[in-house]
């Protein structure tokens, strides 16, 4: 099975950290800002999901942005193709990733929904009739 990194096989990644971001939903909407903040500046060239942080002068200068989809990052991270990530704690736990990954902090600022479906012919069904199933 190719690897999502694979397609960055052409890229000098060595000697940098690669972080892994969500590359889209509330969660990246919320970062990108954050990161601007901090002044962890990148260029992301048009369809590739991975981009080097610009700036000689800047503490993050040997960190690349690596955008996947926020529920690959547990796995990525808990398989050593990424240093470090940034998703969601809900799909952490679903990844299975615990025993080969470290919650270092707890950013906060990300929301889980939970959502039930009935049939439509049922829609008398309790959330928790379901839950006891």
């Amino acid at each position: 099975m190719n690897s999502p990194l694979d397609i960055w096989a052409g890229l000098d990644l060595e000697n940098r950290c690669l972080l892994a971001l969500p590359k889209k939903g509330r969660l990246n909407l919320t970062l990108m800002p954050l990161l601007e903040k901090i002044g962890l500046h990148y260029v992301r060239k048009n369809r590739l999901d991975i981009a080097h942080v610009v700036g000689d002068n800047s503490v993050f200068s040997n960190v690349s942005l690596v955008f996947l989809p926020a529920h690959d990052i547990a796995t990525f991270v808990g398989s050593g193709r990424i240093d470090i990530g940034i998703t969601g704690l809900d799909v952490t736990k679903e990844a299975g990733e615990f025993d080969n990954i470290e919650v270092v902090s707890k950013l906060g600022f990300g929301k889980c929904r939970l959502s039930a479906c009935a049939p439509s012919d049922n829609v008398s069904v309790e959330v928790c009739t379901l839950l006891l199933h």
